[in-house]
C-alpha cells in the first residue's frame, strides 16, 4: 500500500488558497441550509466555525483563518499517522505534476497490487 505525499508547505499553501476559494463558492450558505446535524457531522472541520459566523460570534477572516489552522493541523496529523503505518509507502508529489502524470505513474504500482 501507499500514500500520496507533498511538501508540507505546499500542503500548507495549498489549505490556505483553497479555504477562501470555499468561501467566494457559497460555503457559507451551504452550512446554513443545513439541516440538524449528527454529532458526527457537526464535528467535520469549518462547521462550527462556520456556523459561529453565520451566528456573529466571529468574522468572516477570523473563520477562515480558523478553519485554515484546523486543517492544517488535521493534515499533520494524517502525515504522522501514515509514518507509522509500516505497510504504507509514502509517494512524493510535486507541485508541478499534473493529476494525468501522477495517474500513469502510479498505475504499475497499483497494477502489482493487484
Amino acid at each position: 500500500a501507499f500514500f500520496l505525499k507533498r511538501d508540507r508547505e505546499e500542503v500548507y499553501d495549498r489549505i490556505n488558497r483553497r479555504t477562501p476559494e470555499m468561501f467566494a463558492a457559497g460555503i457559507v450558505a451551504e452550512v446554513a441550509r443545513l439541516p440538524s446535524l449528527s454529532q458526527t457531522a457537526a464535528k467535520a472541520i469549518g462547521v462550527r466555525e462556520i456556523q459561529a459566523l453565520i451566528a456573529g460570534e466571529i468574522k468572516k477572516e477570523a473563520c477562515i483563518e480558523a478553519i485554515q489552522q484546523a486543517t492544517r493541523r488535521y493534515s499533520k496529523r494524517q502525515e504522522t499517522w501514515f509514518k507509522r503505518e509500516p505497510l504504507f509507502t509514502p509517494i512524493s508529489l510535486s507541485p508541478e505534476e499534473s493529476p494525468a502524470t501522477v495517474a500513469k505513474r502510479l498505475l504499475p504500482m497499483i497494477k502489482a497490487f493487484s
